[in-house]
């Protein structure tokens, strides 16, 4: 089932609270921001296989996952049928859909719920309204949004290393 409602900051489960604060995008935050962060934040929650968005899609909304397993996907083209195939598994604490931060804010893959999930959109619009706000906030999302995209580099980059070595390996073997 897929629902989504505003938090208000006094409704805030312990679950959610810790679910920001050991987050990758807004660790380090105090508690203050996390609070006014909190006031923009939608709760939604996904049944096990359905699809959150799609790769080519406008990036509208930002998610951290509370709980459960989303799969990051990208279609395929095998034996002539489209299929999506699991690049990677994102659980509590991750972020997804960081393509909301940076222009041209297009979805460079899918995603979907391996399990029933919960998660914490933020809208676009809402975060930047608040990032010109409050820009500290703005500062510590982008370290931490920096480091983020580093350790998905790092790992693009054993991959291509090693199918680079087997490439070599077969040509020159």
């Amino acid at each position: 089932m897929h629902s989504s409602e505003l938090l208000s900051n006094s409704g805030l489960s312990p679950e959610s609270q810790s679910t920001f604060h050991k987050s990758e995008l807004f660790a380090g935050l105090e508690p203050e921001s996390l609070a006014t962060l909190h006031q923009i934040v939608r709760r939604q929650e996904l049944a096990a296989g359905e699809h959150l968005f799609r790769l080519g899609e406008e990036a509208k909304t930002i998610f951290i996952i509370e709980s459960g397993r989303i799969a990051l996907t990208l279609p395929l083209t095998i034996r002539g049928t489209a299929q999506d195939i699991t690049i990677e598994e994102k659980e509590h604490g991750a972020v997804i859909a960081w393509s909301v931060l940076i222009p041209p804010h297009k979805l460079t893959l899918g995603a979907h719920a391996v399990t029933d999930a919960v998660l914490h959109g933020i809208d676009r619009a809402d975060l930047v309204s608040l990032f010109e706000r409050q820009p500290r906030i703005k500062l510590t999302t982008f370290v931490n949004l920096a480091q983020v995209i580093a350790s998905r580099l790092y790992q693009l980059e054993g991959i291509m290393l090693r199918d680079l070595q087997r490439w070599v390996t077969e040509k020159y073997a």
